[in-house]
């Protein structure tokens, strides 16, 4: 919307985005919308960007709110112990045995992780193992905690150097660039995702997309391209006046 004229149909496709945002049922790609709109503005920020950011934001919030399963989401979260002041750690991990609350299966399943790996705290218990170090036998449903329990402390420290230098690239590249330009604005856009894909990462399993991070180390190298330097045009130039 910001490099082109025509900017309508750029705004009925986040329209689509939003709705299929929506369809999706997920709390965590809520969040991780939120996170991207936020690092989005904050540059550009002035009243009318806030305004269409907090309306966006509202839009899509409420949109889920309205269905059925959206309000079901939304009131689990009360059940758990970072909204009820009543459940503790310990009895939402109890309680996650029959509430049918995915946030406290979180919360269980990540005990039981971080348990396991105080066996094996530098090198944690090993690559891929942290579906079979729990009763659940599924995946950690945190990339973080998962980092710690299969590769341990080293593991996870080179896992969070992993992404601050993805960051820290962006940022250099957004430095060298043109402010609003193509290339700046390409860079923060892909800044803003890998904000919320680091979000994400704290309530799933996004590191295992391998079909995302393909389409995502594509655009970082479009990122760093010189975007000032045009390509020689190949074979032999004919002078304009042979177009006279």
């Amino acid at each position: 919307m910001t490099q082109s004229v025509q900017k309508l149909p750029w705004l009925l496709l986040i329209g689509v985005l939003a709705f299929f945002l929506v369809a999706s049922k997920s709390l965590t790609g809520l969040s991780m919308m939120v996170a991207f709109v936020f690092v989005l503005i904050v540059p550009r920020l002035n009243a009318w960007t806030l305004i269409g950011a907090v309306v966006f934001v509202g839009l899509v919030i409420a949109l889920f709110g309205s269905s059925e399963f959206g309000q079901e989401r939304f009131n689990s979260l009360m059940g758990t112990p970072l909204f009820n002041r009543d459940l503790n750690w310990s009895r939402a991990i109890l309680l996650s045995w029959r509430d049918g609350n995915s946030f406290n299966w979180r919360i269980a399943q990540w005990t039981f992780l971080v348990d396991a790996w105080r066996d094996h705290p530098w090198l944690g218990n090993g690559i891929a193992s942290s579906r079979y170090l729990t009763t659940f036998n599924h995946l950690a449903h945190n990339d973080y905690v998962r980092a710690l329990t299969e590769q341990g402390i080293v593991g996870l420290g080179l896992f969070l150097t992993f992404l601050s230098v993805q960051f820290l690239r962006l940022v250099k590249l957004m430095s060298m660039a043109t402010r609003n330009g193509g290339q700046w604005t390409f860079c923060l856009f892909l800044l803003a995702l890998l904000v919320a894909m680091m979000v994400g990462m704290v309530t799933d399993n996004v590191f295992t997309h391998t079909t995302f991070f393909f389409y995502w180390w594509t655009l970082c190298a479009i990122a760093g391209w010189d975007w000032n330097e045009l390509p020689e045009p190949a074979g032999p130039q004919l002078s304009a006046k042979y177009f006279v």
